[in-house]
């Protein structure tokens, strides 16, 4: 009886002993896995940080137009709503005609006021344009 214990027994901690290895193994792949994932990150980080510091240049079609001169068409194109009207200004220059009232404010440009644009009173941002038809393609 004591061989047969002895062999259970040595049975018992092979069993016992393999998973025990198994999972030793694992957590040292997941280790190297961690330690992978975390000098990733720490590059994108790196990479992040060079690109938050490098100025971005605004991708344009063609030729920039030129700043405060309402008569190039790509200036009335690079109008936005929300734009404040110091904005609309250093991209148009100044309007030819105002007219306000509660409701709404418009600059005009050209000898017939054919391009305008208007802004909320209160705000005092874009809320729409027309380009001049003279400019129009």
């Amino acid at each position: 009886m004591p061989s047969t214990r002895l062999v259970f027994l040595a049975l018992a901690l092979t069993v016992w002993a393999t998973p025990a290895k198994a999972q030793q193994s694992e957590v040292q792949v997941l280790s190297q896995r961690v330690q992978q994932l975390e000098h990733q990150v720490a590059e994108l980080e790196n990479r992040v940080r060079a690109l938050e510091g490098t100025p971005q240049t605004p991708k344009t079609e063609g030729a920039r137009p030129t700043s405060g001169d309402w008569q190039q068409i790509g200036n009335w194109r690079r109008l936005r709503q929300g734009m404040t009207m110091d904005d609309a200004s250093s991209i148009l220059g100044q309007p030819g005609r105002v007219e306000a009232n509660v409701v709404v404010i418009s600059w005009y440009y050209g000898k017939f006021s054919d391009g305008s644009v208007t802004f909320d009173p209160r705000s005092q941002e874009v809320t729409g344009w027309s380009e001049p038809r003279s400019l129009r393609p």
